[in-house]
């Protein structure tokens, strides 16, 4: 009888994951810059958008949108109010946040270009804001600068938002925004670094966010505890061939005793061929448990000291690694909080498979003794 501590914590780990991996799969493998709004917000949005392209093919469909939280949006003719997260956006910014258009349009190049002051409203907002008529063309105020209503988008709390509504505005005409995000798609590490390199170089103390690094850092525990189980079972594969090579040859002996080596041929080559599949099986486990431990490595550098045998290049190595986790301010985004939010999931969700195995593992015992 299994224990009903285990399969609780069976099953907790099994929710965990898969929220974990649900929330890890929103986010895509970008890169992103994060740093406080600079006053002269247009400006640096031009400054962002040619440092983006002077990047060439190391980058793609680059954007730069800045944000604000708890701001409030009215309407002026009623009187209602709302508090949204607002984002300031700019070309390509909808290629990165996927939004789904209910009434309206979204905000177009020439919004952004000639800084038009038009909003883009979730749902909830444009309900509590108009009461349930049309928003198109109507206008709100944010802050002391109108805006002209022109889309409305599905909407709702997201997570790493800490207010109900979203509104979105062209960066171009948007002013006190609390924080300035820079992104683009790009994989490997040579093309993070190219970018976080000239981005800092542009505009140092931000926070840089290496989606797919941060990605496979988010499930490294539980990579782990698989290399381990699939290291494990190639053990038992292996045992399984030798047992397997020697009953055949064991069986061969036995039948040449009563028949010609020619009539068993058949029956050798079909034992061959088995073992012959069996072993390409356990070469591609061990090809994958090499690729699987080998990767981190190739994507965590920081973790490799210059000289394995030498104290002083491993203290190097694990006080440049201390330094770099112990940045005293941070910047955050929305993919940033997710990606904690993930992160979180999948290690307690790990933790929690592991102490469901202990306790199973001990019940066994117990039930065997």
């Amino acid at each position: 009888m299994r224990s009903k501590t285990g399969v609780a914590l069976a099953v907790a780990a099994a929710l965990l994951l898969a929220l974990g991996f649900l929330c890890m799969a929103g986010v895509g493998d970008n890169l992103q810059y994060v740093l406080p709004a600079p006053q002269t917000l247009s400006q640096a949005y031009e400054q962002a958008q040619r440092l983006l392209s002077g990047m060439g093919e190391t980058v793609s469909t680059p954007a730069v949108a800045a944000r604000a939280q708890g701001v409030s949006i009215q309407n002026a003719q009623n009187g209602e109010a709302a508090e949204a997260t607002v984002y300031a956006v700019g070309e390509g910014y909808f290629d990165f946040a996927h939004v789904t258009l209910l009434e309206g349009r979204l905000l177009s190049p020439y919004d952004i270009a000639n800084a038009q002051p038009v909003v883009l409203l979730d749902s909830g907002a444009a309900l509590r804001l108009f009461r349930g008529d049309s928003p198109i063309g109507g206008s709100v105020t944010i802050g002391a600068q109108a805006y002209r209503v022109v889309g409305v988008v599905a909407g709702g709390r997201r997570t790493g938002e800490t207010d109900e509504h979203v509104a979105c505005i062209p960066v171009t005409a948007a002013q006190d925004m609390d924080t300035l995000e820079i992104a683009a798609r790009g994989s490997g590490a040579a093309a993070a670094a190219i970018f976080e390199s000239t981005l800092r170089a542009w505009q140092g103390g931000g926070t840089f966010y290496f989606y797919e690094k941060l990605k496979m850092g988010a499930w490294l525990p539980l990579r782990w505890v698989l290399v381990l189980l699939a290291a494990r079972l190639a053990a038992a594969c292996l045992r399984g061939i030798v047992r397997y090579a020697k009953g055949s040859a064991r069986t061969f002996g036995e039948r040449l005793k009563h028949s010609y080596a020619g009539a068993l041929m058949p029956f050798a080559l079909l034992r061959m061929m088995l073992g012959a599949a069996m072993c390409a099986g356990l070469a591609a486990l061990l090809w994958g448990i090499a690729l699987a431990a080998a990767q981190p490595l190739y994507m965590f550098g920081e973790w490799v000291p210059g000289v394995f045998v030498e104290l002083s290049s491993l203290e190097q190595t694990f006080w440049n690694l201390n330094d770099l986790n112990a940045a005293g301010v941070r910047y955050m985004s929305r993919d940033a909080c997710v990606m904690e939010l993930a992160r979180g999931l999948i290690r307690w969700g790990t933790l929690c498979a592991l102490l469901g195995a202990v306790c199973g593992r001990r019940k066994a015992r117990e039930e065997s003794a």
